[in-house]
């Protein structure tokens, strides 16, 4: 569906009516859109002096009666003077399809019954909308926004919470309908919210006003890890729970009993065959998903790679604007009842699940007999190569920058903040090969973001490959043998002088 910028702007205007009451009523209807495209999204603003309690929310039909939804959210339920709270709901339809899902159903005029008072406002599919939102030690926020009509709009201001943090670095991907904005602030350094949600406003060149909301990750989220540090809200929800309406109401209770910490859905292989992240992704921060056991027949033949590269860019559309990490089992990538997996093989299904957007990996220790110490070296060995990642993983977006490649491979890229581009690079085949070849890739090149002229490989040969230029694309031949990844970084003051 087609929709203009000045259509979607159209959240900055939100028509609100009020009954019953005849004095101000307490709270602002800030925006109403659609995020991801199947759950609806109210934000709602106090705009009082006092602190105000979201004590009774409920969603009406257009006759006036109060509708069910699978599950419907409030966070948080007092909101101080000035600040807000988010409403999300989801309505699955009789015939739902997860794969497919459009946002249709749930755009147009809906009312929201707080404190026994109504709101009508339009829901609308915004674009563009915020993807990620992370912030790092030092205070620089970065937002990656996507969608949209092109050309993609010029911001000149942003506010975060109301505040402004001024003209934000832009970093502009056209042909992929993306863009990063880059901004410093101290503001959220020392808040007690593990993951704030916050409220950004972009003023645009044309004078016009976008309203969203994101959560806002630190840089410490997505470290690669062994251990647990999370909150779980919600586990294994297929098998655990007796129905998806139990496992719903399960796991929103958890989720308001522990809000502004890091809460987590766990996802095993049962809940992603059955599409379960798309249910119940955007009830928690980040959510934990088992990509190795979700695709059992594929893993054991040539086409794991392209599976496990669709489960991740599905899993990570449905957490939007949070983020989801992958578990690594060796107990059951090495189990007995199966061939074991060699190291390239394991490798290339690490680099699939992180090219698809999965914003770390947790591996988890080996409880198996492993008598010869292969699998112990192999794990010990993946992970020292991914941890080199983490820095550019933990500010990294999927942003697809690619221009033309060879048939006989699958490549990704993330766009790593302002610190430059990883390209992933698969083989189709799926399996090593006997000789090394070498492949051509023409990319787009971001704008704002000045690149060098070499592409450094990961791992592997941990070769050097040049670079060029030409009209706005960059093109430099790659070897494989399985899966390969390069790094792009930014050219930095002193190499632009000397070019």
């Amino acid at each position: 569906m087609k929709i203009s910028l000045g259509m979607l702007i159209c959240v900055a205007s939100l028509f609100v009516s009020f009954f019953g009451e005849a004095e101000s009523p307490p709270f602002e209807l800030w925006a109403a859109y659609t995020q991801p495209s199947h759950i609806g999204r109210v934000v709602l603003r106090n705009c009082g002096d006092r602190k105000q309690t979201l004590d009774t929310v409920a969603l009406l039909s257009g006759d006036g009666k109060e509708c069910s939804p699978l599950w419907l959210t409030v966070e948080p339920r007092q909101i101080e003077p000035g600040a807000v709270a988010l409403v999300s709901w989801f309505i699955p339809t009789d015939m739902i399809n997860p794969l497919q899902f459009e946002s249709d159903g749930l755009l147009g005029s809906c009312c929201l019954r707080v404190n026994e008072r109504n709101y009508t406002c339009n829901i609308v599919e915004p674009s563009p909308l915020i993807s990620y939102a992370v912030q790092d030690d030092e205070g620089r926020i970065y937002l990656y926004l996507k969608g949209g009509a092109l050309p993609l709009p010029l911001v000149t201001q942003c506010f975060l919470n109301g505040v402004s943090v001024g003209a934000p670095q832009t970093i502009l991907c056209p042909e992929a309908c993306s863009m990063l904005l880059v901004v410093s602030t101290p503001q959220f350094k020392m808040t007690s919210i593990e993951v704030p949600l916050i409220t950004v406003q972009l003023q645009l060149e044309s004078g016009e006003e976008i309203r969203l909301f994101t959560r806002l990750f630190h840089t410490r989220h997505t470290l690669i890890r062994e251990v647990e540090t999370h909150m779980t809200v919600g586990r294994c929800l297929t098998h655990k729970e007796g129905t998806w309406r139990e496992a719903g109401k399960k796991a929103v209770e958890n989720a308001a009993a522990h809000l502004g910490e890091l809460r987590t859905i766990k996802f095993c292989n049962m809940d992603l065959s059955s599409h379960g992240p798309f249910y119940f992704a955007s009830l928690a921060e980040q959510n934990h998903i088992e990509p190795q056991l979700a695709y059992p027949q594929q893993c054991r033949n040539g086409d794991y790679i392209a599976a496990l590269l669709e489960s991740a860019e599905r899993t990570r559309a449905w957490s939007e604007p949070g983020i989801f990490f992958s578990w690594i089992f060796p107990a059951d990538i090495h189990d007995g009842t199966i061939p074991r997996y060699s190291f390239p093989k394991l490798r290339a299904m690490v680099y699939a699940v992180l090219a698809g957007g999965s914003q770390g990996i947790e591996f988890h220790e080996i409880r198996r007999d492993d008598s010869e110490g292969e699998t112990k070296r192999n794990y010990l060995r993946l992970q020292k190569e991914v941890a080199m990642l983490q820095p550019l993983l933990a500010v990294s977006e999927p942003v697809n920058l690619v221009h033309s490649s060879s048939q006989e491979v699958l490549v990704r890229t993330l766009l790593c903040g302002d610190q430059g581009i990883l390209v992933f690079l698969f083989s189709r085949e799926g399996r090593p090969s006997l000789e090394m070849r070498e492949y051509p890739i023409v990319l787009q090149a971001p704008k704002g973001l000045p690149l060098t002229s070499s592409a450094i490989e990961i791992g592997g040969d941990a070769g050097i490959h040049e670079v060029q230029y030409t009209d706005g694309k960059l093109s430099f031949v790659c070897r494989d043998n399985l899966a390969s990844v390069f790094f792009i970084a930014r050219r930095t003051e002193v190499q632009c002088d000397r070019s």
